[in-house]
């Protein structure tokens, strides 16, 4: 007996040996699993074979190629998959709420496989430290219940989805898959969206995926004396703006991405995908989306992160979808009344509509409260709750009703103060920094990587921008851009160790 375990134990410390070993014990226990499944189910649900045949299926996929789980995951994020399996489907929320955990197969096949670390990327230490003031304002919330779920949220949709994120995506072809991942769910959105515009079928949600929003807008057109009104759609979140939002930073991605590939059909696909991706944000009709879209490009051509010929074919594509969608011309004509207002005059904002001042009303609302809680805030997810303390103080149209800043950093200031701004910021911070490092680092030795790196941080930037109208909500999509901006930097910055390790040892030094 002593004989075959030393020879036993001898394999496992050897890695081919030891992953030979785990592939051959795949087989047999993923099969007598399936088959105690199967025997167990037969009975009561013939449906709930098939359902566990294609789970086992998938799962034979996954064993076999582990870093596949990456993109998989980027996929249904971007495309709510799961929120739409959840809420049209009747799917139990355990299994959406569970899809990230599909990132720990990644995660394990490296820790025992390769014998790699955990990593722990900077960004956590802030975002703990954001969780810790959380925690203190919660004590001090209005709604103590309502303030322990916005830490519920921030936890499983921020900080460990983060988490996952740095650990599975370790590698350039891992990187560059969940780019894929993240750009075709995008993709798929937006076609169907044109596709729904397209036809008029807006009575039809597709599974639900493409759903309408109540918000229409007039066209100035009329037809037999009635004005025709055009319908805003809002995707699988059924809001338009939130869903302009996701679609403008998948549109900026998915540009870089096709400047970061050297293959033709690859470089097509990726801007079909920014393409399609800015086609559902525009059917949006979001004011604020528009708004943010040139301040992002603006953000681009000042740091030089685009050629000349870059810009030009970013500027035709959006004159291309302005002359497809007169509609949305006629509603960028009522962000004019903003620019004519001068500095102390009132009247032409007060003349805007009622979305405009509104949203004004909660910005002014949500300072104001900032500078009656400025070290801790109101509470997390509380200004929608004393909103109404401050609206009609503040000068323009207010609505009495619980509402939220329209503002990212004004939110954040109204509910965890200036301690939850520096833990916010230092987020930022330390993302926006490793990627603009490792942009510079790669920009002319491996121009591809520095494009992957940089089509990130204009995906945080083009956030950053759609938050100066929006609140924080949904925040798996933030996270995730997070999580995955840094996986981007730190996969760079290895990227550089392997090369500085192949110099030394070229040199005849030790590689350390």
């Amino acid at each position: 007996m002593i004989a075959p375990l030393a020879v036993w134990r001898a394999r496992w410390h050897d890695r081919r040996e030891r992953e030979r070993m785990l592939q051959d014990m795949r087989a047999p226990l993923a099969a007598l699993a399936g088959a105690a499944a199967i025997g167990a189910l037969i009975p009561s649900s013939p449906e709930a074979v098939l359902v566990v045949l294609a789970a086992l299926a998938a799962g034979f996929v996954l064993l076999g190629w582990p870093d596949m789980c990456v993109p998989l995951v980027m996929f249904v994020i971007w495309s709510d998959a799961a929120s739409v399996a959840i809420g049209s489907h009747g799917v139990p929320a355990v299994v959406g709420m569970g899809l990230p955990a599909l990132l720990v197969v990644p995660i394990a096949h490296r820790l025992v496989f390769q014998r790699d670390r955990l990593v722990f990327h900077p960004v956590l230490k802030w975002m703990v430290g954001y969780l810790g003031v959380l925690a203190v304002g919660t004590l001090f919330a209005r709604r103590i219940d309502l303030a322990q779920r916005e830490i519920v949220v921030f936890v499983t949709e921020g900080l460990l989805l983060v988490f996952l994120v740095t650990n599975a995506v370790r590698g350039p072809r891992v990187l560059r898959a969940a780019t894929w991942g993240i750009v075709l769910g995008g993709m798929f959105l937006g076609l169907l969206s044109s596709f729904q515009q397209a036809t008029g079928t807006f009575d039809n949600d597709y599974g639900g995926f493409a759903k309408v929003t109540a918000a229409t807008f007039g066209t100035g057109e009329e037809t037999l004396g009635t004005e025709l009104r055009q319908v805003r759609l809002g995707g699988p979140l059924g809001d338009q703006n939130r869903y302009a939002q996701n679609e403008l930073v998948v549109a900026f991605l998915a540009l870089f991405l096709a400047w970061s590939e050297r293959r033709m059909p690859l470089r097509l696909l990726a801007l079909a995908g920014a393409g399609f991706s800015a086609a559902g944000a525009a059917l949006t009709f979001s004011r604020g989306a528009a708004v943010s879209f040139v301040l992002a490009l603006g953000v681009m051509v000042l740091l030089r992160y685009i050629q000349v010929r870059h810009l030009i074919v970013v500027v035709l594509g959006a004159g291309l979808l302005l002359a497809a969608l007169p509609q949305f011309s006629q509603r960028l004509l009522s962000l004019a009344v903003l620019t004519s207002a001068g500095d102390d005059d009132t009247a032409g904002l007060q003349s805007a509509d009622g979305a405009t001042r509104g949203r004004l009303n909660e910005m002014i609302s949500a300072a104001m409260a900032y500078g009656d809680h400025p070290i801790i805030g109101v509470g997390p997810g509380m200004f929608r709750l004393v909103f109404l303390d401050y609206a009609e103080d503040a000068g323009y149209k207010a609505q009495l009703k619980p509402r939220e800043a329209h503002n990212l950093f004004l939110g954040i200031a109204a509910d965890t103060g200036t301690l939850g701004l520096v833990t916010f910021g230092g987020v930022l911070a330390v993302t926006l920094a490793a990627l603009h490092r490792e942009r510079s680092r790669w920009l002319r030795r491996r121009p591809a990587l520095a494009m992957l790196v940089a089509g990130y941080l204009m995906m945080v930037v083009a956030y950053l921008a759609t938050g100066v109208f929006l609140h924080m909500a949904y925040e798996r999509f933030y996270w995730c851009i997070i999580g995955m901006a840094c996986a981007a930097a730190t996969v760079a910055a290895r990227e550089a160790e392997i090369e500085a390790d192949r110099g030394r040892d070229g040199a005849g030094l030790p590689a350390g």
